[in-house]
């Protein structure tokens, strides 16, 4: 009785086989497209940074002290250059006075001196103050410049990995042919060895009934136009 169960475990564990690997390949295809949208919402906050990161840099609370820095920098500068064309031309004001003059020359040239350092630092002052909006543009240009090159690799790369994400769903969604094969063959086995215990468990159908004693014994044969025995020939007279 148990062996007429053997095919019907065959089917069963051929379609087990089966539905599991199809499950199986479905649950890899899922975890592929969660991991592709990961990483693609990895390459749109990346893009929100650099954005929020430019607009933060144009707020009035960040460019003013930038602004200043620049200014104080740039006047530095300029100074620093004032200082050393004065000093390397004839009208150097480090330049000793030789000889006896009077304390009226000395307090002249004193007041000079103080006179042109003024300038060449009210000088410095001015040009800094000029120079530095437009510095300050520049630096928001190249700013700009780094976020757009930014922007785009970062589009480019989150492009790159649409692309090879879409063909690992693909694969991830692809069912083991093996196991598919292999769930084929028990099914198929099952199913035949099904139909054949249910051909020959049971009894035999009868045959066509056996031929029963014919009303006809030893016919004898049948003579369509008799023929006289030899010997015997039959004259007839003429008329």
């Amino acid at each position: 009785m148990c062996v007429q169960f053997i095919p019907i475990a065959l089917a069963a564990a051929g379609q087990a086989i089966q539905f599991l690997s199809q499950q199986s390949a479905q649950k890899d295809q899922e975890q592929a497209a969660i991991r592709a949208a990961q990483r693609q919402s990895e390459a749109q906050q990346r893009a929100r940074d650099v954005v929020n990161r430019i607009v933060a840099d144009q707020t009035p609370e960040r460019r003013q002290p930038q602004l200043e820095q620049i200014q104080k920098d740039e006047t530095q500068r300029i100074q620093g250059t004032i200082d050393r064309v004065r000093e390397a031309g004839p009208g150097n004001l480090n330049t000793r006075v030789e000889g006896n003059v009077s304390p009226d020359f000395l307090a002249a040239k004193a007041r000079e001196t103080k006179t042109q350092l003024e300038n060449s630092a009210t000088l410095a002052r001015i040009l800094g103050k000029v120079r530095a909006p437009q510095l300050l543009r520049a630096e928001d240009a190249f700013s700009q410049a780094r976020a757009g090159t930014e922007l785009g690799t970062n589009a480019n790369f989150a492009r790159g990995n649409a692309n090879t994400d879409a063909l690992r769903i693909q694969e991830a969604g692809r069912v083991d042919p093996i196991a598919q094969l292999f769930g084929s063959a028990l099914a198929a086995a099952g199913v035949a060895g099904v139909g054949g215990g249910a051909g020959t468990g049971g009894t035999p159908p009868p045959g066509p009934p056996a031929p029963g004693p014919s009303s006809i014994v030893n016919p004898g044969p049948v003579t369509l136009f008799p023929v006289p025995p030899r010997g015997t020939l039959t004259v007839k007279p003429l008329r």
